[in-house]
């Protein structure tokens, strides 16, 4: 995931966000002025106010907590991800994840690969001195 591209995700959240900010004073300017009038059709009024209030509550709640929530997110991701790099001793502050991960899973691959060699070495060394144990004579 690049986390640029999510933060240019969340500011185009952030621009929906003050869009449906402007709606939003519309829509309860619309209520206060149906309110105001007080016009003959109170039915059809009650509909059209229940509708806004509807949206209104879905765009005071979800929409900003969802924003706030994800750029949050993004931030603390951001953060610990740095703080992995620092950790690393990683020279170029700017690595993205995927080239980040994809180098340490490859190390970690050729470090077990390099061990399994090692043991294997060690093995046959210790099999060698014990034939050639066998072989010396006695003393």
């Amino acid at each position: 995931i690049d986390l640029k591209c999510l933060m240019t995700e969340i500011n185009s959240l952030k621009t929906d966000a003050e869009l449906a900010e402007t709606f939003k004073k519309d829509c309860q300017d619309n209520i206060n002025n149906k309110q105001n009038n007080n016009n003959i059709n109170n039915d059809l009024n009650n509909e059209e106010e229940d509708s806004y209030e509807s949206l209104l509550f879905f765009l005071n709640s979800t929409m900003n907590e969802s924003i706030q929530s994800t750029q949050t997110n993004v931030e603390l991701s951001h953060a610990q991800f740095k703080a992995l790099l620092d950790y690393f001793l990683e020279p170029d502050p700017t690595m993205d994840p995927m080239r980040f991960f994809s180098t340490l899973l490859k190390f970690t691959k050729e470090f077990k690969d390099a061990k399994t060699t090692v043991e294997k070495m060690q093995q046959m060394k210790a099999a060698e001195n014990r034939r050639l144990a066998m072989k010396k004579p006695p003393r």
